[in-house]
């Protein structure tokens, strides 16, 4: 006897019209259902009510108690022991949903035999429960993880600790900032794009010094998108474009030229990290890319990661995992070193439009968005399962870039439309 919680380890888990039960959308041979009593039991009404709409259901009872009769797995646990998975599966509305409008049960990279606890998630609520649809991002086999919100959930508030920056040519002021990182004493490093410079602030907001000569020569800046730094040293890495569409530069901690790294592979770059070996990792936005550098510009690695994400737009490192934004698919993908693909964080419902991430000292996954004009921000644990969700409704924000919490648990971020950073105070306790 097996359950669907442990058949669906394996992959997303579909019953097709014919009451055939499928993994990743092929039948599989030799499981079958059982009768339906204890659905019936478990679902209650709510079945009986969608009977004649749904052929699945209304073949035979109780489809949470597979009948294993040659594929190799050993379990005596059944789901229907187990009822409080289905019935604690929340949609949108904060009703129970019957399965026929439930969607997939997802619960991909899991170990068969123990391990990880199962994240039970759900698709869009557009697929349909024979599996008739296709994925969320239009590639076979791909599902999002899909954290659940409860339905009497509330964002908590964030109160603005700090807000500097307007538009202009000043100091303190911003044209069309791009990116940002924390330094070594977690000062907050801007690249003011348009203005072609770095300017650092103490996370206050205090105006500290600023450095680039505008041009396409070395050592010059030419719209600095993105920047980060080598713990290690306190170097800064620059990512501009020069005379062509990506170029990397290692500048001092006082903003002296040190050189260049020639990146002609990189078209352009939407995230900057630093592992803890002080290699500097890139990801291209335009062709989904990962590339690990030497700081004295080998490349050590790369991996195309095109195939599970469509827009990269930020990435942060843990260990030896990669957590990349897909701003279009709306999640966090996350990779091993060598490129392998592990898991999939958040959902379109939570990470809309994600564009900054950052990881706490506890192993927290925080991902940003400015989707509907206020920054918002989920908490995830590092397997993907939501911990809480936090908002600013105190000020307007347009394409927030970039996610960074500090030491005292503050968030930062960068309001590129609105040419100011926000230092904001989320009580979040690391």
């Amino acid at each position: 006897m097996v359950s669907l919680a442990q058949l669906s380890k394996l992959g997303t888990v579909n019953i097709n019209s014919h009451g055939q039960i499928t993994i990743n959308g092929q039948v599989m041979a030799g499981l079958t259902v059982n009768n339906v009593s204890g659905l019936s039991q478990l679902m209650g009404s709510a079945v009986a009510a969608h009977r004649d709409q749904s052929p699945a259901l209304s073949m035979q009872s109780d489809l949470f108690n597979l009948l294993n009769t040659g594929a190799g797995i050993n379990s005596t646990a059944v789901l229907g022991a187990g009822a409080n998975m289905v019935s604690g599966l929340m949609m949108n509305s904060g009703k129970t949903s019957p399965l026929d409008q439930m969607g997939s049960l997802d619960l991909n990279m899991l170990n068969l035999n123990g391990g990880i606890d199962p994240v039970v998630s759900l698709l869009s609520p557009t697929t349909s429960f024979d599996g008739s649809t296709s994925s969320a991002f239009g590639h076979s086999g791909m599902s999002s993880s899909a954290p659940i919100r409860s339905s009497n959930s509330k964002l908590n508030t964030m109160q603005i600790r700090c807000k500097f920056g307007q538009l202009g040519p000043g100091k303190t002021q911003f044209n069309s900032p791009h990116g940002f990182c924390l330094g070594i004493d977690e000062d907050i490093i801007v690249t003011d794009t348009n203005n072609h410079r770095i300017q650092v602030f103490e996370k206050t907001g205090e105006f500290k010094y600023q450095f680039g000569i505008p041009g396409r020569e070395e050592g010059q800046l030419w719209y600095p998108r993105k920047v980060a730094v080598i713990r290690s040293s306190g170097k800064f890495v620059v990512c501009d474009r020069g005379n062509e569409r990506s170029r990397m530069q290692i500048f001092t901690k006082n903003g002296h030229f040190i050189k260049k790294i020639a990146i002609r592979y990189v078209d352009i770059v939407a995230g900057l990290a630093i592992t803890h070996q002080g290699h500097i990792v890139a990801v291209d936005s335009v062709s989904p890319t990962v590339f690990r550098i030497s700081e004295n510009g080998d490349l050590l690695k790369w991996f195309d990661c095109s195939d599970y994400m469509r827009e990269p737009s930020d990435i942060a490192i843990s260990g030896k995992e990669y957590f990349v934004c897909d701003f279009k698919g709306h999640c966090v993908v996350v990779f091993d070193e060598e490129g392998h693909f592990i898991r999939r964080i958040g959902c379109e419902n939570i990470t809309c439009f994600p564009n900054g991430i950052d990881i706490s000292d506890a192993g927290d996954i925080l991902v940003g968005d400015s989707h509907g004009n206020r920054f918002h921000v989920a908490v995830f644990q590092r397997e993907g399962s939501l911990l809480s969700e936090f908002e600013c409704p105190y000020v307007k924000v347009s394409r927030c870039c970039g996610l960074k919490i500090t030491s005292e648990g503050y968030i930062v971020t960068l309001a590129k439309n609105n040419h100011h950073v926000l230092v904001l105070n989320t009580l979040y306790i690391m």
